[in-house]
């Protein structure tokens, strides 16, 4: 094999792992932003959810549902929003979950997490409330 020959095949093997990098990131992206928009789909129907539930009893309070709870531990019982209790986080880990930080007479504090930049928000957690995402 000649001097020339060898370095084709370096330089085709360097090209070959580059694209395979590439490919890696490029799907591993798709999936994060996937799911930040199944994220955004899901805090839409939490807001729904908890419309609803205040027209029908005047609060946001729903009772067994504290501070720190998770969105789908406060669905069950007739009078709570039952479709709550389907919302879980597609990635689940590494803080990505819906928790309840507060749900008071007149408002409501869920926190969330996004993993890339999506509709003018950045990655990182974020509150959602009745008047939409707010910093935390």
């Amino acid at each position: 094999m000649t001097q020339r020959t060898k370095f084709k095949i370096i330089v085709y093997l360097i090209l070959f792992a580059i694209a395979c990098t590439l490919v890696f990131w490029w799907s591993a992206y798709n999936d994060a932003k996937a799911r930040d928009y199944e994220r955004l789909g899901d805090l839409k129907t939490i807001q729904g959810e908890l419309s609803r539930y205040f027209l029908k009893y005047n609060t946001y309070v729903v009772s067994g549902c504290q501070g720190g709870a998770l969105i789908n531990s406060c669905a069950g019982d007739l009078d709570r929003p039952a479709y709550l209790g389907k919302l879980i986080d597609p990635l689940s880990l590494n803080g990505f979950s819906y928790v309840v930080n507060d749900l008071s007479d007149s408002d409501y504090q869920i926190s969330f997490g996004l993993e890339t930049s999506i509709g003018g928000l950045k990655p990182g957690n974020h509150i959602l409330s009745k008047n939409g995402v707010v910093k935390p």
